[in-house]
């Protein structure tokens, strides 16, 4: 499975499952505020399946600081 194929199917299992996924903070309204815990997920993910990437999760803020967007980078 290719780095790509894994954020499509991590993506998948969390739109088909999110309000089953009590145990991680914020899922169970998946898509509304939950961008850098699904990062997180897919980073652990990554580097347990595919050590030979370097997966970094990056958050990024507003100027105002009343927003911010997580994101995986491998």
């Amino acid at each position: 499975m290719t780095i790509k194929q894994l954020a499509r199917a991590t993506r998948l299992v969390f739109e088909q499952h999110y309000e089953s996924l009590t145990g991680l903070p914020f899922f169970t309204c998946f898509r509304l505020n939950c961008c850098q815990r699904a990062s997180v997920v897919f980073g652990m993910l990554a580097m347990l399946l595919h050590t030979q990437h370097t997966v970094t999760v990056v958050k990024g803020d507003t100027r105002d600081g009343r927003e911010s967007q997580g994101w995986s980078m491998a």
